[in-house]
């Protein structure tokens, strides 16, 4: 993978950037099947990459503040050319992605979220940082595989048949995660803990935004972010896509595919 300023990415297509931003434990390749739609190939320069920390990625120091990747996306864009993208982040990515449109608006044409990370809010970070981290860093510390500490935190995310719920194409993305489990666990839970989104934070969003919900998530890990986001961003559009869960972009990419290309449509660059 070409590396801009320590960043893998991958880059396909032609037309208005879209870049998208991974959350945490899977890296770029969470979006390897949803570029490949050709509701997206076939109209937009498509851009992915491993976060610091994550994949072929430059390690990440500790601690490594949320605001530090946002400076990290803004110098993969310079580098890459771009003056103002479509962001799409994940889970944590979505913060990534705020973030990016709070410190660098004009870098900004629209963001879509895709199920915002839970500890958006107050009270579900301080519920990770209690209950979350303690037993992820135990595992760790116990000498733990990875997969294990891996499992622990997924099983609570997704459900306990997540592994095999999985398209075999992400096989790889996983076993990558398992290789980047102290990133997730020592530098990324962390730093999101120290993040919350506030009335003075939701000011500076002045953009159009896509708030993506999946039908079966669980419902108190989906419906507090969105709640929390979307009463503070009054231009937020919300679209629940039935019958799938926080890992929508790889259970069904084509239904996130016509969500984002139907928003992008609409709010096009001049």
């Amino acid at each position: 993978m070409p590396i801009v300023d320590g960043l893998a990415y991958q880059e396909t297509g032609s037309g208005e950037p879209v870049v998208f931003v991974h959350g945490v434990f899977i890296a770029g390749d969470a979006f390897k099947t949803l570029v490949e739609q050709p509701v997206l190939a076939d109209r937009y320069r498509l851009i992915t990459y491993d976060r610091r920390g994550y994949g072929g990625s430059a390690a990440a120091p500790k601690p490594f503040a949320l605001r530090k990747n946002g400076d990290d996306l803004e110098r993969l864009l310079d580098g890459l050319g771009v003056d103002r993208a479509h962001v799409v982040g994940h889970s944590s990515g979505a913060m990534v992605a705020i973030q990016l449109a709070i410190q660098a608006p004009d870098r900004v044409q629209s963001l879509g979220l895709l199920e915002l990370a839970p500890n958006i809010t107050p009270e579900m970070s301080a519920f990770v940082e209690a209950h979350v981290l303690p037993g992820l860093r135990t595992l760790l510390d116990s000498g733990a595989p990875a997969r294990e500490v891996l499992d622990s935190f997924l099983n609570l995310a997704l459900s306990d048949k997540w592994r095999e719920e999985m398209p075999d194409v992400f096989d790889d993305a996983i076993q990558q995660a398992e290789a980047d489990i102290v990133t997730g666990v020592e530098i990324e839970l962390p730093s999101q803990t120290d993040w919350n989104f506030d009335e003075q934070m939701a000011a500076k969003i002045v953009h159009p935004v896509l708030f993506v919900g999946g039908e079966t998530t669980i419902p108190d890990l989906r419906d507090p972010p969105r709640h929390h986001f979307c009463g503070l961003v009054a231009q937020s559009e919300y679209v629940e896509l039935p019958g799938i869960d926080h890992r929508m972009m790889m259970s069904d990419p084509g239904a996130v595919a016509n969500v984002l290309a139907d928003f992008f449509g609409r709010h096009a660059m001049a």
